[in-house]
């Protein structure tokens, strides 16, 4: 059987390229790779064939068709001489998926007993939006309880459907927001949108990607996804009475805002402008994590 790939040399040789880096990251070595996707292509074939196509030494074409049919890639289908075919790719890769997930399931557990129990006093650093979001991902999947989300708009979008299927699955869900709800959150009891500051309107050019969240009252994770993207995760408890106190302190100014807007903005300046200027530090030079140049009083997001 022989199998065309329908498109230029250069594209037929980086596709080809491509493959073997990602049998490599399975643990195949560059021989097990060329030779495997050479018998792929072209099947059934003896070892010289292999050898030939893939580009593999006479004298390791032998060995390396003799471990890949130890890794059951392949097998051989006839004698004299001895031709190999692969193994249905589908079949042959869900079972290396699921070997390596028992692995890791087991290595896991087994480490983890070995680790001390005092993880609280940690704290763990993420640097790449990609890690940051499986985290969020992970931590959101893994609520029980409660989850307590200070964000914005913007940043609401990059995991909103983990959130509205953690409120669907009974999760309370309190969100503490700067800007306008995204369109697609759909109304549901179980999330609580409570507008940061009690009006909701961003107050500084960085809102954008800041968040922080709390999960069951046991998990903290604050971050950025734009500019500097890091974040922190930590079960620290003194951290956590600390969030959680901030959190619940935002609650209540809502409250407060909602019943005495008019007087609060008459003594402290639109979005307590005059209460920004008086007390917020100029900390910058030390802190880079966000630019705190606050947006005109009362004016939309810079």
């Amino acid at each position: 059987m022989n199998t065309k790939f329908l498109g230029s040399a250069e594209s037929y040789m980086e596709v080809r390229e491509d493959t073997v880096v990602l049998l490599k990251r399975l643990g195949f070595t560059d021989y097990e790779s060329r030779a495997y996707l050479a018998l792929c292509e072209s099947y059934p074939a003896t070892a010289y064939e292999v050898s030939k196509r893939a580009i593999v030494p006479k004298s390791n074409v032998y060995n390396v068709l003799k471990s890949l049919e130890i890794k059951e890639a392949i097998q051989p289908v006839s004698e004299n001489p001895v031709r190999y075919v692969p193994r249905d790719p589908e079949e042959f890769f869900g079972q290396v998926a699921k070997n390596t997930r028992e692995i890791c399931e087991n290595l896991s557990t087994t480490v983890r007993e070995k680790m001390s129990t005092d993880e609280d006093i940690y704290i763990w650093s993420y640097r790449s939006g990609k890690n940051i979001r499986n985290k969020l991902v992970e931590l959101i999947a893994g609520a029980e309880e409660h989850i307590w989300l200070k964000t914005s708009a913007e940043m609401l979008e990059f995991c909103l459907a983990e959130i509205t299927h953690a409120a669907e699955r009974g999760v309370q869900v309190i969100i503490i927001l700067s800007g306008t709800p995204p369109e697609q959150l759909q109304p549901n009891s179980n999330i609580n949108i409570i507008p940061h500051e009690g009006s909701g309107i961003p107050v500084s050019k960085s809102a954008g990607g800041l968040f922080t969240m709390i999960v069951d009252f046991s998990e903290l994770i604050v971050g950025k996804i734009t500019g500097d993207v890091v974040a922190s995760y930590s079960k620290n408890n003194a951290l956590m009475y600390v969030f959680i106190t901030w959190f619940m302190h935002e609650m209540f100014l809502a409250e407060i805002y909602g019943k005495h807007a008019s007087e609060m903005e008459a003594s402290f300046g639109p979005n307590f402008s005059r209460l920004r200027q008086k007390y917020r530090p100029k900390l910058k030079k030390h802190f880079p994590f966000a630019d705190w140049e606050m947006v005109e009083p009362g004016g939309p997001q810079q």
